[in-house]
């Protein structure tokens, strides 16, 4: 079952079809964008609501792609361990 969720970012509503048991985190998830664009706006005087945006996602992005870099080098290292202990030790 699904229910409708509407949040309000920049003086604009927007509706979306959310499952029931993802509510809770659909709502953590607009809070979370909602300050995040507060944010971005005080640093940014003046700027429009598209580049506010804009900006928000890089902003939300910037941390996404770090944890991804970071979970690749620890992927490889893992990897290179187990490889460790799958080969002959030379004794």
């Amino acid at each position: 079952m699904s229910d409708i969720q509407v949040i309000s970012l920049l003086g604009q509503d927007y509706s979306f079809r959310i499952a029931a048991d993802e509510a809770v985190l659909f709502q953590q998830a607009a809070d979370l964008l909602q300050q995040k664009l507060a944010d971005t706006k005080a640093r940014h005087h003046g700027s429009g609501h598209t580049e506010l945006l804009v900006a928000t996602a890089l902003s939300l992005c910037v941390p996404l792609v770090r944890q991804t870099e970071q979970l690749q080098d620890a992927e490889q290292r893992l990897a290179d361990l187990v490889g460790m202990l799958e080969s002959p030790i030379d004794r």
